[in-house]
Order: C-alpha cells, then structure tokens, then sequence
C-alpha cells in the first residue's frame, strides 16, 4: 500500500491544479511578487516531466483583452541542484507568448511591480563564508591560490613562492536551459499607433549554468510601423562563469549597419548590459516605408550603452552619443529642403528618466540647439533655439502663418546682423506635448504641438506676407 502513496499523490496534486483552488494559490503569489494580476487555466505536475502551467494570462484593469498571454510554461526542476539547496532547473519551456503592449499600459505595469519580500537586494554583496568555493568554475586542474597569514603552529605546507595547492571543486553534472517558442511581441504607443514595433517568431535556447557553451535567439520577424520591411536577426549566445553574453558584430538590420553586445549575470537582481554600436554610414529613412521620416543622412555614428536590473526594470542606466555628418530634411508638400552640414546629440538615462544636455544641428542657412528631459513620471521640457538667415526666417514664419493666421514665431534680431533667432520651450504633460508661439505678435501661448504640426501640413497660404526684422 505505502508504494502507492507517490502515485496518489501525484493525482491529487494535478486534482487540484486543475481546479480554481491551485490555479488561484499560484495567481496570488504571483500577484504578491510581481505586482500583476493573472489568470492560469490549468496546473499540472509529474515526477518525470516537471510542473506545467497552461494558459497563463496577464491582466491590466480597464482593459478587456489580455496584455500578455501565454500558452505553456513547463519547469522541470533540477533534482541535484534541490539536494544541494539551490532553486535551479533542468530545463524551463515557455511556448506561444501573444504580447500586444501600449506604453502606456507597460507603464502603469512598471509602477505596480514589486520585488516582494524574498527578492534579494541587488546592491547587497554575498557574505563568503570560509572556504567556501564557487561551484560554477570549470576546471579539473589545480587552483593555485595565494598563502594566507596562519598563527604559528599551523601544519598546512606552503610551497614555493608562499603559495598553497587548493582543490578544485568538480563541476556539477546538470545544466540548465530556458527554450523558447513561437514569442510574439508587439509594442506601440495609444498616441502613435502607426509607429508600433513588432518581434514575430521569437525562438532560442538559452543556457544557463554547468559548464561553457552555447545557444541562440532568433527574431524571425522584425518590424517598425505598419509599412515596414520585415526582418530576420539571429543572435548567437555563450554561457560563461555566471554569465550569459552574446556579441554580434555584424548586423545589417532595418536599413542600419551596427554591432550588439549584452550579458545578463546570475546573482542578486540579474544585473544585465546592452551596447548598440553604429559605425559611420548614410542612412536614407525616405526608402523604409511610407510612415518613415522624409530624411537622408549622409553620415551617422553612434554609440550608446544600458544596464540595469531585470528584477528593479526602474533601477536603469544608460548613455548615448550620436554625431551627424550633412543631413538632408524634405518637405513632401513642396520639395523643399532644410540641409544640415553636422550635428551632434547626447543623453543619459537614470532611474528618474532620460535627459540630454545638448544637442544641435548645424548649416549654413539655419540651425538648431537645444536641450531637454523626460522624467519617469512622463513629465518634460525642453528649450530649442533656431537660428536663420532672413530668407529662412521669413519661410518659417510663412509656414507658420499658414497653419493660422494668429501663430507667429516672432524671430528676433541677433547679435550677427545677417542672423535671426527665436527659442521655443516645450512642456510635456500627461501625455500631450505643447509648444509655446505668439499669438497676434503679442501674448506668448501654449498650443498641442500636434495640432500646430497638423494645421501646418495642412495650411494654406498666408494671405498677408509675414513681418521678419
């Protein structure tokens, strides 16, 4: 009879995952830790297969339609890592993700997820206990560490040098691996639907502890807007002493030569880094798709970095730095063309949100500098100065009018007497971006720069030519 006892206790453990009393055990710690609300379908476990949850959704209040659903996440534990007292597994399979994300709702995400009390602090440095040895390093040689002091008396014989033969530990024999399958995300924003950003087709192995190797991710699809061309990206990954890396340097993706690197660390936190590296070349937005910015850049080069925690997703740092040869703006309506000989842009990310100190745009018949942030609450400023020559002025100020005949960008003298400048401030507030113009030459006022952007692509021709100093 007691050799029954597993079997019926692997029955009426899938019993109840299969009833609404597993399923909502698991959607509460679920809610506990990560902040979310879920919905799971069906539990179910097996000594030989691992412990299954089928049909895992995430919810977001107000919203009818699931954020992210996914089909089958299977777990199959590792035995001898459990019996070492470390939470590994074998293998981890995550199957038929449908993310459809706004910003907006990934926001609201982000402001409700939690570590939970057993997440660990990422900044806590790991006590050492005495001799205790990393059980992660490959190696059945030698390891040669440095003698230590030892009171009088100690019998322990150094060798030459005042060095001491340690022991390796022997590596362990299971290895850990994450597959994925049929990943399918979206991301867009509710204000720019158009401008969306699609992963299709997401496969990969991703190995994790035991010894050196490797593994893969694959993007079989690649998209930005809905008229984009769509494309593939394979990324070869390495697992190495704790670390999981890849490092590609040859990418030609979306019309854009660049190298990526990135690793993400197993200890506190998962501390994980990006590097996006463009080397100088011209790229022509005008030839990517409909939606695509009417642009030709006849040099770019960039280099820009990000890390952070992906157990803290708001504990986040990064850098960019983008220099620009001759550019090239086109104006559909027209023809018309706004040419720049350089430019320069710099930002920095942190946890209260991404700034940039300067950035300016340089030719011979205007340019533009500036600065500005956005902060995490989605709150921003900026300050943007142009500067022209008469002749330019006066076509800015004619478009201007065009949009209405009471908007004006009221160019003022500068110092150079050929020159003309005016500075517009910019205020980002709950969502909705504003531009501050004159209205009849006099009062200063705040209008959605949506609104001024539409109306101008839209306008007419003034009926009376603009004043320019």
């Amino acid at each position: 009879m007691i050799f029954c006892f597993p079997l019926v206790l692997w029955a009426l453990g899938n019993l109840v995952g299969g009833t609404s009393l597993g399923t909502g055990f698991f959607e509460k710690q679920i809610k506990k830790r990560l902040g979310v609300s879920t919905e799971i379908s069906r539990l179910s476990w097996s000594p030989w297969g691992g412990g299954k949850v089928h049909h895992l959704s995430i919810l977001s209040a107000g919203v009818d339609e699931p954020l992210v659903e996914v089909d089958l996440i299977q777990i199959d534990p590792s035995w001898t890592s459990i019996r070492k007292g470390k939470k590994r597994f074998d293998t981890l399979l995550i199957e038929g993700v449908r993310m459809d994300l706004t910003l907006e709702e990934f926001k609201k995400m982000m402001a409700g997820w939690s570590l939970g009390a057993q997440a660990a602090d990422p900044h806590k440095e790991k006590k050492i206990e005495p001799n205790q040895v990393d059980d992660q390093k490959v190696d059945d040689q030698k390891v040669v560490v440095e003698k230590e002091d030892r009171p009088e008396g100690d019998k322990k014989k150094p060798v030459s040098g005042n060095r001491e033969v340690v022991p390796a530990v022997p590596i362990d024999n299971f290895e850990g691996l994450i597959t994925l399958r049929n990943i399918n995300v979206k991301l867009s924003s509710e204000k720019r639907s158009h401008l969306a950003v699609t992963f299709n087709g997401i496969e990969g192995e991703i190995p994790l502890w035991g010894k050196e190797r490797s593994g893969k991710i694959v993007f079989s699809g690649i998209q930005i807007g809905n008229d984009g061309n769509e494309e593939r990206l394979e990324l070869p990954l390495k697992w190495s002493d704790g670390i999981v890396y890849f490092e590609e340097p040859k990418v030609h993706l979306l019309g854009v030569r660049m190298s990526l690197s990135g690793s993400l660390r197993l200890v506190n936190g998962l501390p994980y880094g990006l590097a996006v590296d463009l080397p100088a070349q011209r790229v022509n937005f005008t030839s990517m798709g409909r939606n695509a910015p009417p642009v030709d850049l006849r040099m770019l080069q960039s280099k820009s970095t990000l890390q952070g925690y992906v157990m803290v997703p708001t504990l986040i740092y990064g850098s960019s730095q983008t220099k620009l040869g001759t550019s090239i703006l086109r104006d559909p309506k027209d023809g018309s063309e706004v040419r720049f000989e350089r430019g320069f842009a710099e930002a920095s990310l942190n946890p209260s949100g991404l700034y940039s100190k300067q950035f300016y745009f340089i030719g011979d018949e205007e340019s533009v500098l500036g600065n500005g942030f956005v902060s995490t609450t989605g709150e921003g400023a900026a300050t943007v100065r142009i500067v022209a020559s008469p002749e330019r002025a006066y076509e800015y100020e004619k478009r201007m009018r065009s949009g209405s005949p009471d908007w004006s960008l009221a160019f003022q003298p500068l110092v150079t007497p050929d020159r003309l400048y005016r500075d517009l401030r910019f205020d980002l507030t709950d969502g909705d971006l504003w531009v501050n113009l004159k209205k009849d030459g006099e009062e200063i006022i705040a209008i959605p720069f949506q609104e001024v952007f539409g109306r101008i692509n839209e306008g007419q021709a003034p009926s009376a030519p603009p004043n320019i100093p």
